[in-house]
Formats: C-alpha cells, sequence, structure tokens
C-alpha cells in the first residue's frame, strides 16, 4: 500500500486539511479494526446476514445524522450509482462476514487490498483516469502476497492431512 501512496505523499503540503485528512484516516484504519475483530467474534455465533443487516442498519442511522451538516440531492445517475454501491458493498459485506468466520483476520488482509486495485481499475473504466507506475507495482506486490499467503496454508493443510493418515 505504501507504494501506492507514497508518490503522492512526497508531494503533499502538509496544510490543515491534508492534516485531518491523514487523521481522519487512521481513525478511519483503527475502527475498521475494531469492527473486524468484532465481526469475527459475532461470526462464531451470529448468522452473516444478520450481522451485515443490524451493520447497515447501525449505518444508516448514523449516516442520517450527518444530514444536518447538509445534504445534496442525488440525480438519477448519481442514484443509481449510490444503490449499486449499497448493493455491492452488503453484499461484499456478507462475504466478508462469512470469510471471517472460516479464518483468521490476519490471512484475510491481502485480499483486502485487492479493493484498492479494483477501485483503480472502476476509476479508469468510469472517468478514464489511468494509473501511474506505482499502481503496477503495488498490484504485483498485493498479488504476490495473496498467493503466498494462500499457498501457505494449502501447504500447512498438507502436513497436517499427512501427519493424520
Amino acid at each position: 500500500m505504501l507504494v501506492l501512496v507514497l508518490p503522492e505523499f512526497q508531494a503533499a503540503t502538509l496544510d490543515q486539511p491534508y492534516l485531518i485528512g491523514v487523521a481522519l484516516a487512521l481513525a478511519m484504519a483503527v475502527l475498521t479494526a475494531g469492527a473486524k475483530i468484532q465481526i469475527r467474534s459475532l461470526a462464531q455465533t451470529e448468522n452473516a446476514g444478520s450481522i451485515a443487516f443490524y451493520f447497515a442498519l447501525t449505518s444508516a442511522v448514523a449516516g442520517a445524522a450527518s444530514g444536518f451538516w447538509g445534504w445534496v440531492a442525488p440525480d438519477l445517475l448519481q442514484l443509481t450509482y449510490l444503490c449499486g454501491a449499497g448493493i455491492a458493498g452488503g453484499i461484499a459485506h456478507i462475504m466478508m462476514t462469512l470469510a471471517l468466520q472460516h479464518s483468521e483476520t490476519s490471512k484475510l488482509a491481502p485480499f483486502e487490498y485487492l479493493s484498492l486495485i479494483f477501485a483503480v481499475i472502476t476509476d479508469f473504466l468510469l472517468f478514464g483516469f489511468l494509473p501511474d507506475g506505482a499502481f503496477y507495482i503495488s498490484t504485483a506486490m498485493i498479488l504476490v502476497a495473496m498467493w503466498a499467503i494462500t499457498f501457505k496454508d494449502q501447504v500447512a493443510l498438507r502436513k497436517k492431512a499427512s501427519k493424520a493418515a
């Protein structure tokens, strides 16, 4: 991830809006980690659909509270994008909950970085923004990490199965 953001970070000016953005990003990372830990523990006893539903309900209530800061009514195309993002996000949340039921959070981290790759590809497809060289390097690193964890687990499972036999 650092390979992807480092070129932009070096060119940044450390003014107040930038530092607020950094602080909010760090807060998001801490809160996301806490949410993943909670989802992992809930997933052991609760249904993935109910976890996703209550998470979405809580997020909707919190989002509605932000209406006091001023909302802009979306046009039809924006509303379509928002609904599509909501549906995709709901499906992704259920899949993440199911993944956390069956695997450790640390083993799933490289797969989460795939969302960066998909975001950049979608950005290119929708807006024509061509990524720079750092994107290709970081994509290769993310894919290698993902495959390394996958194959490491397969080797460990084979060893465990051969010892049991």
